[in-house]
């Protein structure tokens, strides 16, 4: 059953790839570690920004295009400075929201990485299973899907996800050099288990619909806790993001996650980044999302 759902978001991912063509960015400084560690965040956030692609396709039938992207990241890894020009208006203003709320490595200077993003009108298909209700992964961990496909290393899958490797390795942030493919392997990656949520306040909106919307994030979610993870052998722990969903589906600034100091501040800006639907009643909405990381195995 994991292997069917698996190749199901291969190929939702494979469609995600053919419709949004990230090309190679031109990097300042130009080392090629850093350049691998700023594509990998990049390519972990092509579900939102197909988002904002396909909700502008709905409306303009056809729409295709190239839209160029600058991002200038601090040296503590917040993005200071990010801009997406010469397309949709609506479509570049919604991937400049996207970059906004990426979280990188922290590095010893700033960085500044310049993109040529094309987005193609091709058929969705498969990738509707990926960004719509997620209920294809029910029945087991949602992350070890997406940490499997969204391997860190790729190529070799000397990372967490050994699925991302050999020929699926562009898949799984590599070159596709690695060898063996998924014959043989088994993904032991980190896993984010998640809760449901609580919610109060005069606004409205179906506990489902939150859930939905923090599910498209959860590669994000994943990743604070891998990037912690590496420097802090066994860590694991329960969170909880307490955040208001404000009349205009925007995510207050006040939101904070509490449980694991070493995630808590990368959590916030992931959840302070996701656009949800505007709650009913022309109200805001209180809400308390509990999250659980365990490292692989246990």
């Amino acid at each position: 059953m994991k292997l069917v759902v698996a190749l199901v978001l291969i190929s939702a991912i494979a469609s995600a790839e053919s419709r949004l063509r990230l090309g190679e960015p031109r990097m300042t400084p130009s080392d090629a570690a850093t350049t691998v560690a700023v594509k990998r965040v990049v390519e972990r956030s092509q579900p939102d920004l197909l988002g904002c692609y396909t909700d502008a396709l709905a409306k303009t039938p056809g729409l295709a295009g190239e839209v160029s992207v600058v991002l200038v990241i601090r040296a503590d890894g917040k993005v200071t400075g990010a801009g997406a020009s010469g397309f949709d208006a609506g479509v570049d203003a919604c991937v400049k929201r996207v970059l906004k709320t990426l979280v990188f490595a922290k590095s010893s200077e700033k960085i500044e990485a310049v993109y040529s993003w094309t987005f193609i009108d091709l058929p969705e298909g498969a990738f509707a299973s990926l960004t719509g209700t997620g209920d294809i992964s029910s029945g087991f961990d949602d992350a070890n899907i997406y940490g499997g496909l969204l391997g860190n290393e790729g190529g070799g899958g000397t990372g967490w996800g050994t699925i991302g490797t050999g020929r699926y390795g562009t898949i799984g942030h590599g070159s596709g050099g690695g060898r063996g493919g998924m014959r043989g392997r088994t993904a032991a990656v980190p896993t984010v288990s998640i809760g449901q949520p609580t919610t109060s306040g005069k606004g409205v909106l179906d506990k489902a619909i939150i859930r939905r919307y923090i599910k498209r994030n959860i590669s994000k979610l994943q990743y604070c806790y891998e990037k912690e993870l590496l420097g802090h052998a066994g860590l694991a722990g329960k969170v909880t993001v307490a955040f208001t969903i404000e009349a205009s589906g925007a995510v207050a600034p006040d939101a904070k996650a509490t449980g694991m100091p070493e995630v808590e501040a990368c959590m916030t800006q992931v959840i302070q980044g996701i656009a949800f639907p505007k709650p009913k009643n022309d109200g805001s909405l209180d809400v308390k999302y509990p999250f659980e990381f365990r490292p692989s195995g246990s």
